[in-house]
This record gives structure tokens, C-alpha cells and sequence, in this order.
């Protein structure tokens, strides 16, 4: 189709359950995507659908619904201030281009 250039969301559920797994697997992705050509904008924060979000096995979708299981990040969860804070530092200190 030609797209070279993809906004990727990144949700900080997993993050929470492993951030060294979660990094290493944005690194993957990113090597991936760059050995393709594609350039990649990633999203750490949205408010789009869902307010509330579980670890694990998710919904199936509903089918004719656009995003019908997507959540918010973080959301109406308990993820304290200092969890978030972390979440963006790691992301950015991890992936910066020099």
C-alpha cells in the first residue's frame, strides 16, 4: 500500500507486569520495522474507549465495532504517579536517537 510511517500504542499494562520484557520486545519491534523501511511514531498515553483494562485473557471484539475491546492508558486504574513516571522516562531513555 506504500505507508512507511505508523503510529504504534503502546499500553503500560505490560510494562507493569515486566519492563524488561516490554522493553526488550519495543526493541524487537523497532529493529524489525527499521530493517522494512517503516518508520514508526510511538503513543505512550490515549483516552480513547474502554476507561478500564485487566491483565491476561482480553474480550473477544464485537464484530462490526470499530476497536470494540480497545482501552485507555492508563485509564481509570490505579496505577500511581511515580509507575507513570517511570513508564515515560524508561520509554524515552530507552529508544532517544542521539
Amino acid at each position: 500500500m506504500g505507508f512507511s510511517k505508523f503510529r504504534v500504542f503502546l499500553h503500560i499494562a505490560p510494562y507493569i507486569k515486566n519492563r524488561t520484557e516490554y522493553i526488550k520486545n519495543i526493541f524487537n519491534f523497532l529493529s524489525l520495522a527499521n530493517s522494512r523501511g517503516a518508520h514508526i511514531i510511538p503513543v505512550l498515553f490515549d483516552d480513547c474507549w474502554k476507561e478500564t483494562w485487566v491483565d491476561g485473557d482480553q474480550p473477544e471484539p464485537v464484530p462490526g465495532l470499530h476497536n470494540s475491546q480497545w482501552v485507555q492508558c492508563p485509564g481509570k486504574v490505579d496505577v500511581d504517579e511515580q509507575t507513570l513516571k517511570s513508564y515515560v522516562t524508561d520509554i524515552i531513555s530507552s529508544f532517544r536517537v542521539s
